[in-house]
């Protein structure tokens, strides 16, 4: 989805490891850290945790052991395994009680408790902390929830909690902001409750002035509820307290662009778009960003040849299939929205052939195959497109892309009721509909309702649901530039 595009700094940065705070002795136990580091990095939790583990039972004495356990900890906490991680942080604290690193451990603990809803426990578990190490500050570590798989977690006491703890004029600052975070995580990104998200966290940025964190997550809720201006006027807001011409200040200005953008004012998108694709290099995601929203502009005002000449730009100048797919994703939107199905399918199917270079733990493979499968339907090729996205499903089992899963199985849906295979197609839909509150279930719901007759429209609505703002939406470019 291209709102989370804005914030892909932020992600990659929640992403992190501050292993590199702590000392390596030069044993064999430094290369296995560093390759788990690298999976951890690339959100291979499962890869990761195996090779710390590997760490904590060869090297028995190894002091890279601290890094071990603080991993092992942090992956567990990725697919929300609570008891795990305390546990980790337990062999941690009894292996070197004094050590500085035990800190990340208590911070990773109090992380834990308030997800639990316990913020009691968690500010005393970070005030013991500050007290018996006050020169270190581990606030960073509350932060870091890039990765986390909300869809395993029970949001239903923390949330209560919660709302209850942000309330508080009192609470430990650290643990205000965190909570705030996770706020967004659970009520937003996976809930899309964008309205609530608002209010609450209009209510808390006066009381962290200082957090950029909150205020582009700020910007992101207003973007997903198409509210484009205030999102500008938040982002702008970072723009002036960040130092000019840093890595920070172009992404910042890059967003102000592309929520100009996303508005629909291009004359207004264009002179910043034109600025960070003028000034950057051309190696820079930023700049690449930029040339595709200003080739879309192009595009939305009337100027084909311009866009087509900016895409064949960015097409000659990619450094990997990752650069490519992206480009020929927003060339094939482009064609199904002037309703040009059949160039759409051709550019899918070059997307596809260029994914081929990609594992599936990125996005594009499944969004090649997702819109290869929409514009059959659309085309009205429907024995190919129920097999294309029988597929998608088949490859798409268990915890893969939740956002193509989700359309793949409405989609499939509304095409059985459509070609006169009913009692499938409500059996897919009814159980879509009964897994939360999600777009796709939303809709799958209403196609379902019972005493209202389903109108199948808009199949193979590739890429629209998207625009605009599905909560369920992966962070596509973030995690491929994690992969990448």
């Amino acid at each position: 989805m291209r709102h989370h595009r804005l914030f892909t700094a932020i992600l990659l940065l929640k992403c992190g490891l501050s292993f590199a705070q702590l000392p390596l002795l030069d044993t064999g136990a430094q290369s296995l850290l560093a390759e788990a580091a690298k999976a951890f990095q690339g959100r291979r939790y499962t890869e990761a945790e195996a090779v710390y583990r590997q760490v904590v039972e060869k090297y028995p004495g190894d002091p890279a052991r601290r890094q071990a356990w603080l991993g092992l900890a942090r992956c567990h906490l990725r697919g929300f395994r609570f008891e795990q991680v305390v546990e980790s942080i337990g062999k941690l604290e009894a292996d070197y009680p004094e050590d500085p690193a035990t800190q990340q451990g208590q911070a990773l603990k109090a992380l834990v408790q308030a997800l639990r809803g316990d913020f009691a426990a968690a500010e005393a578990t970070w005030r013991a902390s500050v007290e018996k190490y006050p020169a270190l500050d581990e606030s960073t570590t509350l932060r870091q929830m890039g990765g986390m798989d909300w869809r395993k977690f029970d949001a239903g006491p923390f949330l209560k909690a919660c709302r209850e703890y942000l309330k508080r004029s009192d609470a430990v600052p650290q643990l205000y902001e965190a909570a705030a975070i996770a706020f967004w995580h659970a009520r937003g990104e996976m809930g899309g409750q964008w309205a609530e998200l608002i209010e609450t966290l209009e209510r808390v940025q006066p009381r962290l002035p200082t957090s950029g964190e909150i205020l582009n997550l700020l910007g992101e809720a207003y973007s997903h509820a198409g509210q484009y201006a205030k999102a500008v006027q938040v982002t702008e807001q970072r723009l002036g307290a960040v130092a000019a011409d840093t890595q920070e200040w172009w992404r910042l200005k890059y967003n102000v662009g592309h929520l100009w953008f996303l508005a629909g004012e291009y004359a207004k998108a264009k002179p910043a778009l034109g600025e960070v694709a003028g000034k950057l290099p051309a190696a820079q995601a930023l700049h690449r960003w930029a040339l595709l929203d200003l080739a879309e502009t192009a595009r939305k005002t009337g100027r084909p040849a311009e866009a087509r000449e900016l895409w064949g730009k960015l097409l000659a100048g990619a450094k990997d299939a990752s650069d490519t797919c992206a480009v020929l994703e927003r060339m094939a939107q482009s064609w199904t929205a002037e309703g040009n199905d059949e160039q759409a399918l051709a550019t899918y199917q070059r997307m596809k052939e260029a994914a081929a270079a990609l594992g599936r733990e990125y996005q594009a493979p499944w969004s090649a195959d997702f819109g290869i499968a929409c514009c059959l339907a659309k085309l009205g090729r429907g024995e190919e497109a129920e097999a294309a996205y029988r597929a998608l499903l088949k490859d798409a089992a268990g915890d893969a892309h939740l956002w193509h899963r989700e359309r793949a199985t409405l989609e499939l849906g509304k095409l059985l009721l459509a070609t006169g295979k009913e009692a499938e197609g409500r059996e897919l839909l009814t159980e879509l509909a009964k897994r939360g509150v999600t777009p796709a279930r939303k809709e799958a719901a209403g196609v379902v309702a019972p005493r209202r007759n389903p109108r199948v429209s808009g199949l193979g609505e590739h890429g629209e649901g998207r625009e605009r703002g599905d909560a369920e939406t992966p962070s596509r470019r973030a995690k491929d530039e994690a992969h990448g």
